[in-house]
């Protein structure tokens, strides 16, 4: 049991130092080198982002070198852009 509280408290520690970056960002990245565990880090990272009230998805890079997360949110676009459909001209 002690063992489950520890893991927990490192996600949480994990998730808090996350939290500023993926609410301002949207975006985290981290090196695989620099950190202890890449699953945790993930597991983390979506914490941060039910914390923040959005769903992230996190992935590592096809070398396995980078691990990231992003959030899923709406994104509000600039006037005329969220009419852009590619290859429909709309002159």
């Amino acid at each position: 049991m002690a063992v489950i509280k520890l893991e927990e408290r490192v996600l949480d520690s994990i998730a808090r130092r996350l939290v500023p970056v993926l609410g301002e960002r949207g975006i985290v990245t981290a090196d695989v080198a620099e950190i202890d565990s890449v699953e945790r880090w993930r597991r983390a990272a979506r914490r941060a982002g039910r914390h923040l009230g959005h769903p992230v998805r996190t992935a590592v890079s096809t070398d396995g070198t980078m691990v990231w997360a992003v959030m899923e949110r709406a994104v509000q676009l600039p006037p005329g852009l969220a009419t852009f459909r590619p290859g429909v001209r709309t002159e």
